[in-house]
């Protein structure tokens, strides 16, 4: 039992290298334009979000809280 149990664990670790593999391969094959598109759109979702806590942030502030950190 234990030998089929290390037997099977290891074809299991086995696929998800290939599976991580060929992910990696795949995203060497995304085209630059694609790339550059998404860290715009990362970078524009993280503004975002810089935005949305410092709203937060001046609510709060507003409301009696502490004052914003800035």
């Amino acid at each position: 039992m234990a030998l089929f149990k290390k037997e099977l664990q290891e074809r299991l670790y086995g696929l998800l290298f290939q599976w991580a593999l060929q992910d990696m391969e795949q995203d060497r094959q995304i085209p630059q334009e694609q790339c550059g598109r998404v860290q715009e759109i990362e970078k524009e979702k993280s503004y975002e979000g810089q935005e949305i806590e410092r709203d937060r942030n001046r609510e709060g502030w507003e409301r009696g809280g502490d004052a914003p950190d800035v």
